[in-house]
């Protein structure tokens, strides 16, 4: 299975703006888990989305190692960043 993390950690919009990019990779690779590297703003927005399937929140800098992490725990090895 590929994992591909989608990076943006901008505002609100933005991140609602780039959701269709989880369901087009869904779409046109067969067997793709889609993660998404949110700020805690936008967190909310991503949940229970059904072309998503884990939500990564970035909240500030002291937290970063406990996110790449995680991140690498769930074994994502491309991703998108799009801030």
């Amino acid at each position: 299975m590929q994992k591909i993390l989608i990076i943006n950690r901008l505002g609100i919009g933005d991140v609602v703006l780039t959701t269709p990019l989880a369901q087009i990779l869904k779409k046109y690779i067969k067997n793709v888990k889609i993660g998404f590297l949110v700020a805690k703003k936008a967190e909310d927005i991503l949940k229970n989305h059904p072309y998503i399937d884990d939500v990564f929140v970035y909240k500030n800098k002291h937290e970063k190692k406990k996110v790449i992490d995680d991140i690498r725990a769930k074994e994502y090895k491309a991703a998108i960043i799009v801030d």
